[in-house]
């Protein structure tokens, strides 16, 4: 075995091992091999390394274990479909098209008929023996206005629309004739001469005729009548709707959107909607549209020339039915999927009630459309409400403690000892019943809940090391509250939100049942609900598919919320 053993040389100039490298039996060369493959080694760029469980967000973790519960991912899709539906209602259930080509003489002659009340109104102001001047002035200016308006409708390419123009023509320069004495008159607080007020009579004269005259052939364009009638709120929610997708694609993709403060983007997702809201506001100011467009024709169908609307091109909703319209034809319809004969329809334009109608007449798919934009705005609106007020209360008990926290906790006491539901009732009964004092009950009764939760955090998280950092470099009181431990207490906050907004949809429509809630004709399901009480036997439909809504929606928030709970529970994660 000596003999197999390899013969060791050593060299004059090599020294001999000594210390741990002779114990071992390792030569100077293998020692000189290792130190450098060492330094080869760690001149290298350390390996990535994944991050651990540990090291992600709070946030990150619950997502990441919320998406393993698939109920609950079902309902959250369910959800955001519903409240898409709400947000869109005016274009899915409206008896008024999306878009039309086509001459609206309805409106045509709701200008003319607005001219002669202007002219009438002047001239009544005309006959005053002091300061006529200032306030006919500024009537004429809008009945030019409308003239002018109405001018521009009309076809000058055939010889009625040319005649008629040139009318319209006319009545624009006799107001203009009657402006320039009225800007210009001497004294402000004086009868006007006898000169003016008869001009001004012989223009409601010219006025009157032109309005019982033929109605000159019109100039044919597009409308967009559900477009028309949103108001800023409405746009509000629209314009949100579509900007804040693409920006959460944006900080997702592009540098610069993902790179912004966090108050910046909170800043660009409140900002962009609010001032597209402010400048559809300015660019169409909120008029009554009282056009009945079921009663419009097609242009190749136009033969009486007596109706109120032309199309060329029309787009209609796919429920083409308004809250407000009743169909005394088909009152109390059953299901259309239920029938073995098709419905009759009032007009061409209808379709098949598929959920059916109530006593009114009303498609009962459109109310719960419509409805659901005032049962989902409550149960959000209130539980914003009363998860502000929760928040602050609970931050201000747990991190000052205290006389605060006694103070504020018997505070808490009291509130929880009355019953909700008799609180909220008895505080309805002395109001009035309307949608805005039931978000503000619902929220200044709720925030109990959320409070405690909040103070719970706080105290634990008060004493740990980043909030005592934070006091040693000398950070206020507000800045360590709401940007260093409030965001780590939020966890819980948002499940109970969820629970609550389910517990705030319940509750006005127990509201709306009783009728405290919201009233006819706005909808909403609890209203569905106690118009359907009374015929329950007769037409059950109208009380099982608004119950059913009501339902699905409360289900859908508690699931979801049961999955946040899971999920921010370290105790239960990596569980289904």
């Amino acid at each position: 075995m000596a003999a197999d053993r390899p013969l060791q040389t050593m060299t004059p100039s090599s020294p001999q091992p000594t210390g741990p490298a002779a114990a071992s039996g390792a030569s100077p060369v293998a020692a000189g091999e290792k130190v450098e493959a060492s330094l080869s080694t760690s001149s290298t760029p350390p390996p990535v390394v994944q991050t651990s469980r540990s090291e992600q967000s709070q946030a990150a973790q619950i997502w990441r274990e919320f998406k393993k519960r698939k109920l609950a991912v079902c309902a959250a899709i369910l959800m955001i479909v519903e409240i898409m539906i709400a947000v869109f209602a005016p274009f899915i259930a409206n008896d008024r098209p999306m878009a039309f080509r086509g001459v609206n003489r309805f409106e045509f002659q709701q200008l003319i008929q607005t001219v002669e009340s202007l002219v009438a109104l002047a001239n009544g102001e005309s006959r005053q023996e002091g300061g006529a001047a200032k306030k006919v002035y500024p009537v004429l200016e809008k009945a030019q206005s409308l003239l002018e308006t109405a001018a521009a409708e009309i076809d000058v390419s055939t010889s009625n629309g040319s005649e008629s123009h040139q009318q319209f023509e006319g009545l624009i320069q006799q107001i203009q004739d009657l402006q320039k004495p009225l800007g210009s008159f001497p004294d402000q607080s004086s009868a006007l001469p006898p000169e003016l007020i008869q001009g001004i009579q012989a223009l409601l004269k010219d006025v009157k005729t032109l309005k019982k005259s033929e109605l000159p052939p019109l100039l044919s364009r597009w409308y967009f009548p559900a477009l028309a009638q949103l108001n800023g709120i409405d746009f509000w929610f629209i314009a949100a709707a579509i900007f804040w997708p693409f920006w959460w694609l944006a900080t997702r993709t592009l540098s610069f959107a993902y790179r912004q403060p966090r108050w910046v983007q909170l800043l660009v997702l409140a900002g962009v909607p609010t001032l597209a809201a402010g400048i559809w506001v300015e660019i169409n100011p909120s008029r009554l549209d009282q056009t009945n467009y079921k009663q419009g024709v097609l242009t190749a169908y136009d033969f009486s020339r007596t109706a109120p609307v032309i199309y060329d091109v029309v787009v209609w909703p796919l429920v083409p039915f308004g809250i407000d319209e009743y169909d005394t034809s088909n009152q109390t319809q059953p299901p259309a999927f239920s029938l073995k004969e098709p419905q009759k329809l009032a007009t061409p334009w209808d379709r098949p009630h598929w959920l059916g109608t109530n006593h009114n007449g009303v498609d009962l798919l459109t109310l719960l459309i419509w409805g659901a934009r005032i049962s989902l705005s409550v149960g959000l609106v209130a539980v914003l409400i009363y998860m502000s007020i929760g928040i602050v209360l609970g931050a201000l008990a747990g991190y000052f403690r205290g006389w605060v926290d006694i103070l504020i906790s018997r505070l808490i006491e009291v509130v929880i000892c009355f019953p909700t539901l008799f609180l909220v009732l008895t505080i309805v009964a002395l109001l009035k019943p309307s949608l805005i004092n039931i978000m503000i009950v619902i929220g200044l009764t709720g925030w109990t809940g959320v409070a405690r939760l909040v103070r719970s955090e706080f105290l634990r998280l008060v004493n740990q090391e980043f909030v005592l950092a934070g006091k040693s470099i000398g950070f206020s009181s507000t800045r360590l509250i709401f940007r260093h431990i409030l965001p780590n207490a939020l966890a819980p906050v948002v499940v109970a939100a969820t629970f609550g907004i389910a517990g705030a949809i319940l509750l006005e429509s127990s509201l709306s049942f009783l009728g405290l809630g919201v009233r006819v004709p706005t909808p909403s399901w609890g209203t569905i609900l106690s118009e359907g009480r009374t015929r329950l036997l007769q037409a059950p439909w109208q009380m099982t598919y608004p119950g059913f809504a009501i339902f699905i929606t409360v289900t859908c928030y508690n699931l979801i919320g049961e999955a946040l709970r899971d999920a921010a529970d370290p105790r239960l994660r990596g569980t289904r």
